[in-house]
């Protein structure tokens, strides 16, 4: 008898299991979204669910232990969906799609590749069921295009951008009136360069002092963000491109404001990716995980001591060596070189350069990683972009990168433009709508505009400004979130580049270097001794002391011989 029941048992677990050992129950996740995928929903007359996660993000460990092990959402997803659960940071084309929806991001297509729901964060089981029965009720919970056919006058716009900026801005707590606290670049750039009013520059030193709070005191490094409304509690994941941009942040503060605490602070960040997240090849690998047990809240883990949290272990690291991330930590490297000096970081630097530059593929893009794939994202080839822009403002004799740069710019207009004179975030056959994303749109106009003067090549500056104009479309009362960003954009197309000449300089050209660290975005670097153009090489003939002359086509400054002079032109 006993043995008749252990056979019984057997067969119900055998009768439980798929061929590939896995429960029949469990949601039958594909973990590649591509155009197979829309003809099999449409061949099925069924929809798509598809899922971004990330490996480091706790509530999607919470959701994988909860939610998708639901037997009755297993039931519900299986019977209804073709599911498709992929990691958003292995496909930057689909993070930078639903970004700002967060993780994990919950996501409802059609066999067209329009979108019917989008969710952000943890949902219980119930509440998970209760969304997806929604849309197969016919109920869409996607807002359509606020975007108008008319262009809106630009003024209106500019004045409507800086409105809605000062508005989201936390005079007192430092940061954005939003229930996570954390900063956010432009802001600061457009604070440093176009609108220093006391205002903004109070808030600009209380954001800075307040965001030391999301930096681990132990380890260093900066944790995500912090929730609640204040700066107290903070999401334990450390990103590197997180890494990559306080680092910026808080080196600016010191070059423009003499911030000790903030190049201490920039120090160990750069400290804790050497520490845990740099590889054996001089990459950097992607996150630390927010969990050290995946699901289970780490707070008091992060309260330890050095060598108690090494005890107990160290929270997962993703190894994976990213081009995005890497290049915006690359930019990070330079801005510190360029401020201290310090050889290890240009060596570092160039390390992490040599290694992407053998990223570029027979199409004359950047891959996402070392292996290409069929997809590629516009948000690896735009941080390449931004990484080509400053390197050749630091190091202007660098022929081998303008002509890297020449050609990335060349293969983003004739890959990645969409009709309309925008840009989608992918190239290839993915299945979904090709559409623009602001977050990405509007970094690359910037880069087109620099591009076009630096080069010469107007028809670059005719690409920006088809991106502005596509902004212009865009419904008078809807918040980008890009306010301080867009507005940079506007007034650098309705300006001219700030030229800076460097004359009879010595090798290492100090003057030239202090202007790059201070110098507005839209800046170009020459040297006389490597220049073409007659008319300055005539116009600066006499000069026979190390000068530094910043100018436009009709002006030029007095001569700045020291960098402190330099640096005074921008404060």
């Amino acid at each position: 008898m006993k043995r008749y029941i252990q056979l019984i048992a057997l067969v119900l677990i055998v009768a439980a299991c798929n061929s590939n050992g896995t429960s029949l129950g469990e949601i039958q996740w594909n973990h590649r979204l591509s155009k197979s995928i829309f003809e099999q929903a449409k061949s099925e007359d069924k929809l798509i669910l598809l899922t971004l996660e990330a490996n480091w993000c706790h509530w999607c460990h919470v959701m994988e232990d909860s939610t998708y092990s639901n037997g009755e959402v297993q039931e519900l997803v299986n019977e209804n969906f073709i599911s498709v659960k992929v990691d958003q940071d292995a496909n930057p084309e689909l993070a930078a799609r639903y970004r700002k929806y967060g993780w994990p991001a919950t996501i409802v297509l059609n066999a067209e590749g329009e979108d019917l729901m989008k969710k952000a964060g943890y949902m219980s089981p119930s509440k998970y069921a209760e969304e997806l029965q929604k849309v197969l009720r016919g109920t869409p919970s996607v807002k359509r295009s606020m975007a108008k056919n008319q262009l809106r006058p630009e003024e209106i716009m500019k004045e409507r951008l800086k409105n809605n900026f000062t508005k989201y801005l936390d005079d007192q707590n430092g940061g954005f009136k939003s229930s996570m606290r954390y900063l956010e670049e432009e802001s600061m750039e457009y604070v440093l360069h176009f609108d220093n009013s006391n205002i903004h520059r109070n808030w600009f030193q209380k954001s800075i002092e307040a965001a030391y709070a999301l930096c681990d005191q132990e380890w260093g490094g900066v944790y995500q963000y912090s929730a609640r409304r204040d700066w107290n509690h903070p999401h334990y994941e450390k990103l590197l491109h997180i890494q990559a941009r306080y680092m910026r942040l808080f080196l600016n503060d010191y070059a423009f404001n003499g911030n000790e605490e903030s190049l201490r602070k920039a120090e160990e960040i750069r400290a804790y990716c050497e520490r845990f997240l740099k590889q054996s090849n001089g990459l950097y690998g992607n996150a630390q995980d927010a969990d050290l047990k995946k699901g289970e809240k780490a707070s008091a883990y992060f309260e330890l001591s050095d060598e108690e949290r090494i005890k107990r272990g160290i929270p997962a690291i993703d190894t994976n060596t990213y081009t995005n991330s890497n290049a915006d930590f690359a930019r990070s490297l330079l801005k510190f070189y360029s401020i201290t000096n310090n050889q290890e970081d240009l060596k570092r630097y160039q390390t992490i350069l040599g290694h992407l530059l053998q990223r570029k593929t027979a199409k004359g893009l950047y891959s996402h990683a070392y292996n290409p794939k069929e997809i590629d994202a516009l948000r690896d080839n735009l941080a390449m972009a931004q990484l080509f822009t400053e390197h050749m403002k630091r190091f202007p004799k660098d022929r081998k990168i303008a002509a890297e740069m020449e050609g990335l710019a060349t293969m983003l207009v004739k890959y990645f433009r969409l009709p309309n004179g925008t840009f989608q975030g992918f190239s290839g056959e993915l299945g979904l709508v090709p559409k623009a994303n602001v977050e990405e749109n509007v970094p690359l106009a910037r880069f087109f505009n620099w591009y076009a003067a630096f080069s010469g090549k107007e028809k670059y500056k005719k690409h920006a400004t088809s991106v502005a104009n596509y902004l212009r479309k865009v419904d008078a009362e809807k918040p980008f979130f890009h306010e301080p960003e867009i507005s940079m954009l506007f007034a650098e197309l309705s300006e001219e580049a700030g030229s800076h000449v460097s004359v009879k300089e010595e090798k290492s050209h100090p003057l030239l270097v202090q202007a790059y660290i201070f110098a507005p975005y839209f800046s170009n670097f020459q040297l006389l001794e490597d220049s073409n153009d007659a008319t300055k090489l005539e116009q600066f003939s006499g000069i026979e002391t190390s000068s530094l002359f910043i100018c436009t086509s009709s002006y030029c400054s007095s001569p700045l011989r020291d960098e402190e002079a330099v640096k005074n032109f921008y404060k």
